[in-house]
């Protein structure tokens, strides 16, 4: 009877699940991952208690969820920010404004994303779940793997100077700064490509 009463419950209010992932993003963002109860999330949320072993069965089921709600959100709109500038500006001028934009009108979500990036590092239930939450893939679509890694480093460094020092992002700064490191990125793939080809015909 129980599960029955719960699942009515879920057709009436479909968004549940992910109302509680959004309190515990929430809660970790404001207060850190030591405040999260199922009681506080559930306070959070506005929904009965009953709901959050409903939909997970421990705490670490719970944050497991909330990181890979948050890494799928997050490169969601880091992609469709980027394919909307990118081919207006470039890629180092889509990069930079790309960053402009997180940095300012999705301020808040970056806040409260990277409350529970940094959280993570004292769960290791949670290692794994952002140990390939960066942005190495998402600029690899747009240059050589030599050049996207230290852009994304370089990137990711921005974002958490914005969250720990409030620093403010220049995009100028930040185009100049990236396409060096594409020219420099493409330079170190030629001479592997060219070490490759040597090594072939020996």
């Amino acid at each position: 009877m129980p599960a029955r009463t719960a699942r009515t419950r879920s057709k009436n209010d479909p968004h549940r699940r992910q109302r509680i992932i959004d309190a515990t993003a929430r809660i970790i963002g404001e207060q850190g991952i030591g405040a999260v109860t199922f009681r506080s999330v559930a306070a959070t949320a506005g929904v009965p208690l009953g709901s959050t072993t409903y939909y997970f069965t421990d705490k670490d089921d719970l944050l497991v969820s909330t990181v890979r709600s948050l890494k799928a959100q997050s490169n969601q709109y880091f992609e469709d920010v980027l394919e909307k500038y990118v081919p207006e500006f470039g890629v180092a001028g889509g990069i930079a404004r790309m960053m402009e934009h997180i940095t300012t009108d999705w301020r808040a979500s970056l806040f409260e994303g990277y409350g529970v990036y940094v959280s993570t590092f004292s769960q290791q239930v949670l290692r794994a779940e952002v140990e390939d939450w960066t942005m190495v893939e998402l600029v690899g679509r747009y240059c050589t793997p030599s050049a996207a890694r230290p852009i994304a480093f370089y990137m990711e460094g921005i974002l958490a100077q914005v969250v720990l020092g409030n620093a403010q992002v220049a995009v100028e700064e930040v185009e100049n700064a990236v396409g060096r490191l594409l020219e420099l990125g493409e330079s170190v793939h030629a001479s592997e490509h060219a070490l490759a080809s040597a090594a072939v015909q020996q």
